[in-house]
């Protein structure tokens, strides 16, 4: 609270809990009741006899502290309890695991379904050469049914052509000759009669089409004379419709002329209160626009000097933050110093690793040679220090597809590191170095793996092809593998990884390369093939890279004659560090925290200004905001009256508007009433021309109909003389066909009997090559019969063996979902059990934080009850005129009043300093909140209490959220009010 005073005035007879604002945030409560006078003029408070172990607040307090307490202990049994179950949980898992190999039988099953399937590729092999059996068996069968019916037929054929032989007569024969010439003469005849049928179907054919044109021209006419009637009843039925609209709008704008006239009544009336009201706004406008000036000098005076202090303040939070920036690089720094310093990796060969040893084991072919060094090689995993050694840093740098220009040189920069430490160790070791070149030219030769897909796991060997394609195009010596060392490894995620790989691939190639007769631990030594005299290298140009399978190529080109060919392209220009430099990092590591010294003091400095600055900001901004207030206010104000004024000036420009455009509407409905009396007239009219020309159109339609129905009876006469004659050509058409059937049996009849005898002997000839043809497929059937009935057998072993097989499977799958669903089981119970413990010991910690903060309470109630009874007492030794009694009400005689007016003291209590009679308001505090239990109890002093009962409920409650101090703003207003009071008589009637 501001050090202003703050006027209250609390209360009215009728006002019922009302709440005002004190200092700190605290609330003051109003309860309105009745009061009466006491003639008494002091108000007698007894001396306090309770314990502040016995007040109720001290008391439920305990009570949460032992209750608190139990839930700790309980919980903290659950939790214990919860721990066990998860261990027996536990132990069922593995048991449940260790007796239901589920492996085992897994195995069994996959065992059993591979059985299946062979089974039944089998069993459908066998079915399909059952099939292929029944087809033949089919086909044979059919074969031979269709040779028994043509040796069927030939003997039918034979028959007849014997019949034939023995009936060719030259009696029949000249018979059948006269029969011929019979007929012939009857088809001609047929013939005839068949055209004139035909001609006269034609005509009446012809006949029917006229009828029928003539019938759909007067059916048509009919129905457009229909159609002609219905458009004139429409046009009737229209034009009356128009009549009765014309009516009804002649009816609606008499209304709205009627209606319209009253509306411009009130336009007018809302013009002069338009004008009442902006005349007097503008009276208040002008009062409020010179309070509006003073309030902006003000606050433009304020506002100049928070501009300056946050000038002020700023150039020190900026100068603080580069302070702090560079703090935090030069951290950053030794961060990144200190790490590399951490991870930088060493290879230590062992002891007897010399340059002889590996010389002597690459040349021999002795196996104990070999064997010696082998074992002391081996000897390089022992030593502690060959371990690589994670880079935090390098494990956030994450590799894509393919590495940086920047990430190539950092990994051959640090795999060359690990190469001289090991060269340095031996007497004759050749130094590496770099180039661009050296690691591009490891690069291409990675990429030459990747696009011949060579993965050297698979192909067990390099890609010499990829190799010499690379040396060719620098012009170096190609041909062969005279460049590379290569391991398998794995794909990198971050620089790390990568780094990881191509220590593990060193490590291996150096310690563990007796399977490669020791050649690639030759080459990574740096060891001369021959003597210095036929070999002039001086140093290695060096680069690792790492394929698409994660395998890594180390490249190592020497610089002799024997390689360097000359007229090569490959530049020797030396890039990068390839030695490393440990000293260098622990000396920048030094410089920088001495810088880091120094700087941090300068930060601490600059901090100490900003926060002067800031403290300095934040008074002038808050005078600021006050400024502000007071002109926002006053502009609120005028932003209203403008508003009020805007709304005055808007209603008046729309009632005259509203009067101009009720008035013209006025005109126009006078001028729409002649408009619709005219058009009723022409409207009228009409409807008489539509009955009209409906009355001629239906007379019309009368004559059409009657011409349509004597067209319609023409057409059917028409259509059956038509189906008359159609029938008599389909007679005629009849007879002409059976006569000549007649005559070609007779002709075949003839040529029957003029060729009976080779007849004959072509129907024995036929008859016994069908015989000779049954013998054939009989034999076909049975040995298609004899087939089918081994493939059937075969089929049928086949079927059971697929039974035997899926029953095997099935047994199988049951087992094996037995031994899982008890592991799913234990699994479950397992996991819930740790789900469990770790609910309760959450619900243990909650019980713990409620424990600590109970006991924090009940502190906090003691001291506020010891408080309440030392600030009464005190005020009643002070005023003489105050009485605690040992009941649970505060004996008081209180005025009859209207309303306390007083002011908030520096403590936010409120001194009562006026009084008006009538009638008496109690006041009361809390925090944040009233409950019946929070306020302060006053009585009449003539009722005596029991000393059996506890002053405690007049106590205000302490919670977890209360404060003392807040709380004993009540009792101070309490005591102040009635020491201000003591010349009042007494009252009867106690209030709360």
């Amino acid at each position: 609270m501001n050090k202003n005073v703050k006027k209250v005035a609390v209360g009215l007879a009728t006002v019922s809990a009302g709440v005002l604002t004190v200092a700190g945030g605290e609330t003051v409560h109003a309860d309105t009741v009745s009061a009466t006078t006491d003639t008494s003029s002091t108000t007698t408070v007894s001396q306090n006899n309770q314990k502040v172990e016995h007040a109720a607040n001290v008391v439920n307090s305990k009570g949460k502290v032992q209750q608190a307490a139990k839930t700790v202990t309980d919980t903290q049994s659950n939790v214990t309890v919860a721990k066990d179950q998860v261990t027996k949980a536990q132990q069922d898992l593995d048991a449940a695991k260790q007796t239901n190999d589920v492996d085992s039988s897994q195995k069994a099953l996959d065992e059993a379904t591979k059985a299946q399937a062979d089974a039944q590729k089998s069993s459908d092999k066998a079915i399909s050469d059952q099939n292929a059996a029944q087809t033949k068996a089919d086909q044979a069968q059919s074969a031979l049914n269709q040779a028994k019916d043509n040796q069927t037929k030939a003997q039918g054929d034979q028959v007849k052509a014997a019949q034939n032989a023995k009936d060719a007569t030259p009696e029949n024969i000249s018979k059948t000759k006269d029969d011929i010439d019979q007929t012939t003469t009857k088809v001609s005849q047929d013939q005839s009669a068949k055209e004139q049928a035909q001609q006269a179907e034609q005509q009446k054919k012809q006949d029917a089409s006229t009828a029928k044109t003539a019938n759909d021209t007067a059916q048509a006419k009919a129905k457009q004379g229909q159609a002609d009637v219905d458009t004139a009843k429409a046009n009737v039925n229209s034009a009356q419709d128009q009549v009765n609209k014309d009516n009804a709008a002649i009816s609606d704008n008499t209304s709205k002329q009627q209606a319209n006239a009253t509306k411009i009544e009130k336009d007018k009336q809302a013009q002069a209160d338009a004008n009442n009201g902006i005349s007097e706004t503008n009276s208040a406008l002008t009062a409020t626009n010179k309070a509006q000036q003073s309030a902006q000098s003000d606050l433009t005076a304020k506002t100049a000097t928070t501009k300056d202090a946050q000038t002020n303040l700023t150039a020190a939070q900026t100068a603080k933050q580069q302070a702090q920036t560079v703090v935090n690089s030069t951290k950053e720094s030794i961060a990144d110093n200190q790490a590399n310093l951490a991870a930088h990796n060493t290879i230590t060969l062992p002891s007897g690793m010399t340059a002889d040893l590996i010389k002597n084991a690459y040349f021999s072919r002795d196996n104990s040679v070999i064997a010696n060094a082998k074992a002391i090689t081996a000897k390089g995993f022992d030593i502690t220090s060959n371990a690589y050694r994670s880079n935090a840093k390098d494990k956030k740098v994450l590799i894509s597809n393919k590495l940086t220009s920047a990430q190539q040189l950092e990994l051959t920069e640090f795999a060359a590191d690990l190469l001289n430490q090991v060269r340095s160790q031996i007497s004759d070791g050749i130094p590496i170095v770099i180039s661009q070149d050296a690691i591009d030219f490891a690069t291409k030769v990675a990429a030459g793996y990747d696009a011949d897909n060579w993965d050297i796991l698979e192909k067990g060997g390099h890609d010499v092809e990829a190799i010499s394609k690379v040396a060719s195009s620098y012009g170096l010596l190609s041909g062969g593998n005279y460049y590379e060392d290569a391991a398998s490894g794995f794909k990198p995620a971050n620089m790390d990884e990568a780094k990881e790989n191509i220590y593990t691939a060193l490590t291996s190639l150096l310690f563990n390369d007796s399977d490669s007769e020791f050649g690639h631990t030759h080459s990574l030594m740096g060891l001369r093939l021959y003597d210095s005299e036929f070999d002039n290298t001086t140093k290695t140009f060096f680069s690792p890279s790492i394929d698409k399978y994660g395998n890594v190529h180390f490249l190592l080109i020497d610089n002799g004659d024997s390689t360097m060919i000359s007229g090569n392209t490959f530049d020797t220009t030396e890039i990068g560090n390839p030695t490393g430099d440990v000293a260098k990092i622990k000396a920048t590591i030094a410089t920088l925290q001495t810088q880091l010294t120094s700087q941090n003091a300068d930060l601490e400095a600059k901090t100490a200004t900003v926060n002067s600055l800031a403290t300095t900001l934040k008074a002038d901004q808050d005078a600021q905001t006050k400024a502000q207030t007071v002109l926002n206010t006053v502009k609120a104000k005028i932003s209203s009256l403008n508003q009020q004024l805007s709304n005055y000036q808007v209603k008046l420009q729309q009632a005259q508007t509203a009067q101009k455009d009720d008035e013209a509407e006025q005109q126009g409905l006078a001028n729409t009433q002649l408009v619709l009396e005219d058009r009723l007239a022409t409207d009228s009219t009409a409807v008489n021309t539509a009955n009209a020309d409906l009355s001629s159109k239906e007379a019309t339609l009368q004559t059409l109909v009657k011409e349509a129905s004597v067209s319609q009876q023409a057409l059917t006469d028409a259509n059956t003389a038509l189906a008359t004659a159609a029938a008599n050509y389909k007679t005629a058409t009849a007879t002409l066909s059976n006569d000549e059937d007649q005559l070609t049996s007779l002709k075949q009849q003839l040529s029957n009997y003029e060729n009976a005898p080779k007849l004959l002997q072509a129907a024995v000839a036929n008859l016994e090559q069908a015989k000779e043809q049954v013998k054939v497929a009989s034999a076909t059937v049975d040995k298609a019969n004899a087939d089918l009935s081994v493939a059937k057998n075969v089929a049928i072993a086949q079927a059971e063996v697929l039974k035997n097989a899926k029953n095997t499977v099935v047994t199988a799958k049951k087992a094996l979902a037995t031994k899982q669903a008890i592991i799913k089981q234990a699994q479950a119970e397992f996991d819930t059990a740790q789900k469990n413990v770790i609910k309760l010991e959450k619900a243990l910690q909650q019980a713990q934080t409620n424990y600590t903060r109970a006991q924090a309470n009940l502190e906090k109630a003691r001291t506020v009850a010891n408080n309440y009874f030392n600030k009464l007492q005190n005020q009643a030794n002070e005023q003489g005129s105050v009485l605690l009694n040992d009941a649970k009400n505060v004996s008081v005689a209180l005025p009859k009043v209207q309303h306390v007016l007083g002011t908030a003291n520096a403590n936010g209590v409120v001194v009562p300093t006026s009084y008006q009679p009538s009638k008496v308001i109690g006041l009361r505090v809390n925090n944040g909140g009233v409950s019946q239990q929070q306020f302060v109890k006053i009585s009449s002093p003539s009722v005596k209490q029991s000393a059996s009962s506890s002053l405690a409920t007049g106590l205000p409650q302490t919670d977890e959220s209360d404060n003392a101090t807040e709380t004993l703003y009540g009792i101070a207003l309490l005591g102040m009010t009635c020491a201000t009071m003591f010349f009042i008589p007494r009252r009867k009637k106690s209030v709360k």
